[in-house]
Formats: C-alpha cells, sequence, structure tokens
C-alpha cells in the first residue's frame, strides 16, 4: 500500500460514511541500526515526518486523531515481545465509550 494508492484510489472510492465516527492512532519510533524498521523510518521520515516505521503520523490521521504514542507499528498492534498493547487496546476502548461510541 502507498501513499499515492491510498490518497488516488483508495480513499476516493471509500467515502466516509455520514452516520460512521471515524477514530484514529499513530505512533513515532526510533530503531537501532539492526531493526528493519529503521530502514522503512528512514525512507518515510523524509516524505511524511514523523513515524512508526510503517505509517506517518500525517497518513495516520483520519476523522478524530486521539493521540501519537511513542510506539513502533508492531508494538501498536501487539505484534512485540517487549510491550504488551493490552493496556492500550483498554483504553482505546475507553475512550471511544466516553465519546459515544
Amino acid at each position: 500500500v502507498t501513499t499515492y494508492f491510498l490518497r488516488e484510489k483508495f480513499n476516493p472510492e471509500t467515502p466516509n460514511v455520514d452516520y460512521g465516527k471515524y477514530y484514529s492512532i499513530g505512533g513515532v519510533s526510533k530503531f537501532s541500526k539492526y531493526s528493519p524498521l529503521n530502514f522503512t523510518e528512514g525512507l518515510i521520515y523524509p516524505v511524511e515526518g514523523d513515524n512508526d516505521g510503517l505509517v506517518s503520523v500525517k497518513s495516520a490521521k483520519w476523522g478524530e486523531y486521539l493521540w501519537t504514542l511513542p510506539l513502533a507499528h508492531h508494538e501498536q498492534i501487539n505484534w512485540s515481545l517487549n510491550f504488551d498493547a493490552r493496556n492500550l487496546f483498554r483504553n482505546l476502548i475507553n475512550t471511544l465509550r466516553e465519546n459515544g461510541v
């Protein structure tokens, strides 16, 4: 998935619905030189700025933007051995509940 594809094809063909609420979060992380995400972070940063190794904060913003987390992409989706994302998901669910979702 590229920024161009999302901007020129996916987003125009997949409009928001009037009855939906949209929320988003993003992440920012720095990686060791041995991390595969160090390479992708370095490709994304000059074009889009701060990012989580796969998605820029700029691209993550959709609807009401809730937070920028100090987490890499794999940590946000609970694919990390060093970070347990269950509390993140609980906080997100509570925030959505407080917003009437």
